[in-house]
């Protein structure tokens, strides 16, 4: 889940999937916190999924979306067969903008 109250933020998680992108090539092997092993194939598919949830949910919060919004626009249909109820993670990654969009806030 996000952690948005640390820092964390979805932005970041797809930005950082990007550089893990840069430094893998083909033979690497992705040991991840939890799940199977990955290949570079994977991670890009993962950056690709957590891009894609970024771009809608911090475009519909640039738009003024409440968190209720945002959820009910559902911006992780597509993934939620493979990864379950998206209700935390949306409602935490929605949250996590607010302080890289409006910091003074």
């Amino acid at each position: 889940l996000m952690d948005w109250w640390t820092g964390g933020w979805i932005g970041g998680l797809a930005n950082g999937l990007e550089v893990l992108l840069e430094i893998a090539d083909d033979d690497t092997i992705i040991v991840p916190a939890n799940g199977p092993l990955m290949k570079k194939a994977d991670l890009q598919a993962m950056r690709d999924m957590y891009a894609t949830i970024f771009q809608r949910i911090s475009g519909g919060f640039r738009a003024a979306n409440s968190v209720e919004d945002t959820l009910g626009q559902h911006p992780t249909a597509e993934f939620n067969a493979q990864f379950g109820d998206p209700e935390d993670f949306v409602r935490r990654s929605h949250e996590s903008l607010i302080p890289h969009y409006t910091p003074d806030a």
